[in-house]
């Protein structure tokens, strides 16, 4: 440790530091040095008349400057600031990373980068030593490639030689010996990283995501220190950060504390060819009997070649054992695909299965721990029930009926307000026949029984206020869904136009499009999904997710419709193109065309939905295929909107269970329980909970508290958090309830529930991130490379030093001399009159 002195600063403090004193001090010096200059001036002048000039201006000098040092002290308070700096002792942080992706052998890198790695980190390769892999790599750099059966396996083994092996290389084998090169200049203290920090680079095992950020935090805890500092980082990593921090926000502050990063980036920044599952997921995880299940499945192909990818759905369900399998066409390179299976959900019971993802050819992939991930869902017997209001049976309402009737996982009822009627039978003869009602439920319980309410071209001015405060209710505190379908004389807005009468308030408010227009086109138009469409399963006409637009484009066209631009709240879902012209210099963006030519509209009200359709003419979907289209349609629709309504478990007091049965670590669940109307009438529940037990185990794991849900009395809601990976059972504890709570046989309710260990994010992506590296480096004064060009960077960090400032503080009114030298120009004046004669 040595000192040097960096600076000698000399400071002014005016009584009061604020800027008013200064002003203050300032006028006051002026003032009072004027007074006593002018009061000398007076005192000199009889002397001149005893005395030479030239004393006289002596005495006036030390007369003056005496009082100026006395004014400067009083009014300025003047500083001596000294700064020293000290270099103190420091030490270099070299950080391995030790996650689960440093298992793996970049065996995609070409033979001459394989020979270059090699060479440069001195890696030892089983029969072969470091001067034959120069030769070897010299030969490959004139042309002249080997072909020996030594050289073939030394490749081989360079192929498969992990990340963690290279990193061990660099750091300890000859030519680089990174560690013992650090040291020659610096202290090095090392530790090793992947969701935690551990002391040393000794690794045995490799395990664990990816978290830059804790090194980083480290080296600025010891860098804090004024006794020993941290005066740069070095990293080796192949920079793929799996954990949710982002290690970029740690780059400020490295920087303004002088520590420098450096990582050394392992591996290569091309993928390594793979196929992998990244998604897998009942599409609804609990359904209606008699309903279609769809497994929605993504996979992700990774530099893999042309050929043939196998989907396959295997499992259970009851004595069933379906087995689903799809081959998609990989046109080569990296690409992601979406399909949909179908199973049917004829039984009541649960499914366990899988999905599982191969390549056909002959290749082999790098990771097959990513290659399959498990399905679960639940067949309820329960049905969606729908309510369907229209003004009259128009085409529309007769074949959407006829769709809705014909799904056995679907309890419709259809009410006409205005059908035409000849009065040859009464409404009772009529219903006796199967005719529609003509009036809405006049109980607000029954209307609150539906999972789903379709309105039709219905003239709201038509319905009674009761009526629509009802709707409005079932929207916001019922949390129901209902669908909006556009009709030429009412809906949303034919009565308003002929009448020329502003629309129904109720309707306005819940209705999601603004300034609703009619379009009329003779030619025909198509409705083109939104990206928000393109995401909702509901709106999936193909079970190839890449089809799906081309599905939409090719559905029959409709000649009239009612678009309009959706409100703040509301999504587009889709939109109709209207004509531009291609000459015109104010063309819309597509977001903006997309929003304001909305004709299928999605907006949350309250905990309700709703969703307007501008077409009637869903019909015309059946040309030359039948209802096929229309029907998965709507199913759809109805699915999504009574997706809330069906929970696995439960008898005529409550219903309950968990939205998805199956779910990763990742993603805690949420447990549902569902009181009848006539529990909530009859039992003042004031406490609801559930037992979570391992399955087949009776000791408790643990007791979770639900809680009421705000404007929907009968709910009671929780996250299940902390579960292990495993099988569980959840009981439901309702004191008022006790003896109610048990199946038909005596034994208690209870459902299921199962957490898997999701696909590790190490295994998701393999390739190494050297722009994330290079960017951090970058912003704390560092530089990345490469692992083979690791010999650069002892060079770097050579003079890196930590120093110490240390700030010494003293007034300049407390000095001795400074009081020695007013004393002696006192002296000397005194002195220098007496020796004049004067007195």
């Amino acid at each position: 440790m040595h000192s040097i002195l960096a600076s000698i600063e000399v400071s002014l403090q005016p009584v009061g530091r604020s800027d008013m004193a200064v002003w203050l001090a300032l006028a006051g010096f002026v003032l009072i040095v004027g007074i006593l200059t002018f009061s000398v001036r007076l005192l000199r002048k009889p002397e001149l008349t005893l005395v030479s000039r030239n004393s006289a201006r002596i005495l006036l000098l030390l007369r003056g400057g005496i009082l100026g040092l006395l004014v400067l002290l009083l009014l300025f308070q003047p500083q001596f600031r000294n700064v020293i700096q000290e270099t103190i002792p420091s030490h270099v942080l070299v950080a391995l990373d030790t996650s689960g992706s440093m298992n793996f052998a970049d065996a995609q890198i070409s033979d001459r980068e394989a020979l270059e790695l090699a060479v440069a980190v001195g890696l030892k390769v089983p029969n072969a030593s470091s001067e034959q892999l120069q030769n070897w790599l010299k030969q490959y750099t004139s042309g002249n490639i080997p072909n020996s059966v030594e050289y073939r396996n030394a490749l081989k083994s360079i192929h498969a030689s992990s990340r963690a092996a290279i990193a061990q290389a660099v750091l300890k084998e000859s030519p680089l010996q990174l560690l013992n090169r650090l040291k020659q200049d610096h202290e090095v203290r090392s530790t090793q990283f992947s969701d935690h920090l551990e002391a040393g680079v000794d690794a045995k095992t490799n395990r664990g995501e990816t978290n830059i950020n804790l090194p980083l935090q480290k080296s600025l805890r010891e860098a804090n220190n004024d006794q020993e500092r941290c005066v740069g980082v070095v990293l080796l990593t192949d920079g793929r950060q799996t954990s949710n921090d982002n290690p970029l926000t740690l780059a400020a502050e490295l920087k303004s504390r002088g520590v420098p990063v450096y990582p050394l980036v392992i591996g290569s920044p091309t993928p390594i060819p793979d196929l992998s599952l990244t998604f897998a997921r009942a599409i609804p995880a609990v359904a209606f009997q008699k309903s279609t299940v769809r497994v929605e499945v993504k996979v992700r192909a990774s530099e893999m070649p042309r050929g043939k990818i196998r989907l396959e759905l295997t499992g259970t369900i009851g004595e069933k054992k379906p087995r689903l399998e799809h081959l998609l066409d990989h046109a080569g390179g990296t690409q992601e695909y979406d399909y949909i299976f179908e199973l049917p959900g004829e039984e009541p019971g649960s499914f366990v299965g899988e999905v599982r993802v191969d390549w056909t050819g002959p290749e082999k992939e790098a990771i097959l721990s990513n290659n399959q991930m498990p399905v679960r869902f639940q067949v309820v017997q329960d049905k969606a029930r729908v309510l369907f209001i229209d003004s009259e049976m128009r085409y529309e309402s007769h074949y959407l009926q006829t769709a809705l009737l014909r799904d056995e996982s679907i309890q419709l009822k259809t009410i006409l307000l205005n059908p035409p009627r000849i009065g040859a039978l009464t409404e009772e003869g009529l219903k006796e026949q199967g005719y529609a009602d003509t009036k809405i439920p006049a109980d607000f319980a029954e209307l609150m029984s539906y999972d789903c309410l379709i309105i039709g071209d219905v003239d709201f001015r038509q319905l009674d206020p009761k009526t629509k405060n009802w709707l409005e209710r079932y929207l916001t505190e019922r949390g129901g869904t209902v669908v909006l379908v556009a009709g030429k004389k009412a809906m949303p807005m034919g009565a308003r136009s002929s009448l020329g009468e502003p629309m129904d308030p109720v309707l306005e408010r819940i209705l999601p499009i603004m300034a609703p227009r009619e379009i009329r086109d003779e030619e025909g138009f198509s409705m083109q999904l939104t990206s928000e469409g393109q995401q909702r399963g509901y709106l999936q006409l193909d079970n190839d997710i890449r089809r799906n637009d081309f599905r939409w484009q090719q559905l029959p066209r409709s000649y009239w419709g009612v678009v309009g631009k959706c409100k703040p709240s509301a999504i587009s879902l889709a939109y109709v193109m209207p004509r531009l012209d291609p000459a015109g210099t104010n063309i819309p963006k597509l977001d903006e065309i997309q929003r304001n030519n909305a004709i299928l509209v999605r907006q949350n009200i309250g905990f309700g939905k709703v969703l307007f359709l501008g077409i009637d003419s869903t019909w015309r979907w059946r040309y030359r295929e039948g209802d096929a289209t229309q029907f998965r349609f709507w199913g759809q629709l109805i699915r999504w909107a009574a997706s809330d309504r069906p929970l696995s478990a439960g008898n005529e007091f409550l219903r309950f269970g968990v939205r998805e049965p199956l779910a990763g670590t990742e993603q805690p669940p949420e447990i549902i329980l569902r009181l009848t109307e006539v529990t909530l009438k009859q039992a003042n529940i004031t406490q609801v909970r559930v037992r979570v037990n391992k399955a087949g185990e009776k000791s408790e794991l643990k007791i979770i508290d639900l809680k009421q849900q705000a404007g929907n009395p009968r709910e009671w809601r929780a996250p299940v958090i902390d579960l292990p990976v495993g099988k569980f059972e959840i009981e439901p504890l309702v004191p008022e309830l006790n003896s109610s709570l048990v199946q038909s046989d005596g034994t208690p309710l209870k459902c299921s529930y199962e957490v898997f260990a999701p696909i590790p994010k190490e295994d998701r992506e393999l390739s190494a991130d050297f722009e994330l590296m290079k960017t951090l480096a970058e912003s704390t004064g560092g530089n990345a490379f490469w692992a083979k060009d690791a010999d650069q960077l002892p060079a770097l960090l050579k003079n890196l030093s930590a120093t110490r400032e240390t700030v010494q503080t003293w007034n300049l009114a407390d000095s001795w001399w400074l009081f020695g030298v007013i004393l002696f120009l006192l002296t000397v004046e005194w002195s220098l009159r007496k020796w004049l004669g004067l007195a």
